[in-house]
């Protein structure tokens, strides 16, 4: 496996899409929490709260293609 070429001290774009995948969940989460309190997903993701937020952010990061530098 070969190292990305990092031109720039900017994040990859995989470690960006992790980032950006686990403030959107939590954002969700806290959406979801205080306005959808019945919602069945609402109880998983409270109950999963960290687990469901870690495989988001997997997801994200496993499908982000690097750019060609």
């Amino acid at each position: 496996m070969t190292l990305v070429n990092q031109p720039t001290s900017a994040p990859t774009r995989k470690m960006t899409a992790v980032i950006v995948a686990g403030a959107l969940t939590a954002i969700l989460q806290t959406v979801m929490a205080k306005y959808l309190p019945d919602f069945p997903a609402t109880q998983f993701l409270a109950d999963f709260d960290v687990w469901a937020q870690a495989v988001v952010m997997m997801a994200f990061g496993y499908f982000t293609k690097e750019r060609d530098v």
